[in-house]
């Protein structure tokens, strides 16, 4: 992936230009590859229960404080979305059920 900086005729690409080279540089060096060994059941329609664990480490790298707030900021970022290899960022709710299946699997093995 080539990622490039400069100015555009758009008014904005990403309010997070430093979080989109951190991404890239995440993929490009298989860091979110451990993520693919956690076991996960879930259903996937637009997203893989893997792609919404990277999502949520993405929101709290943006500053999200809470899932709820990834709608406010990450929705509209459809830039840093695509540096991810998503075509937009998933809803809070998806992001909050693969945590809480999560959650429901590590007290099942308890």
């Amino acid at each position: 992936m080539t990622l490039e900086f400069g100015q555009t005729d758009e008014l904005v690409n990403t309010q997070f230009a430093p979080l989109a080279a951190l991404l890239a540089h995440y993929q490009q060096n298989q860091v979110f590859k451990p993520l693919h060994e956690v076991e996960m059941v879930m259903k996937s329609r637009d997203f893989t229960p893997h792609d919404k664990l990277k999502q949520v480490v993405v929101s709290i790298l943006a500053g999200c404080r809470t899932l709820s707030e990834a709608n406010q900021k990450l929705k509209s970022e459809w830039g840093l979305a695509q540096i991810g290899g998503w075509p937009r960022f998933a809803d809070q709710s998806g992001l909050s059920r693969t945590l809480d299946s999560l959650t429901l699997m590590v007290s099942i093995q308890v």
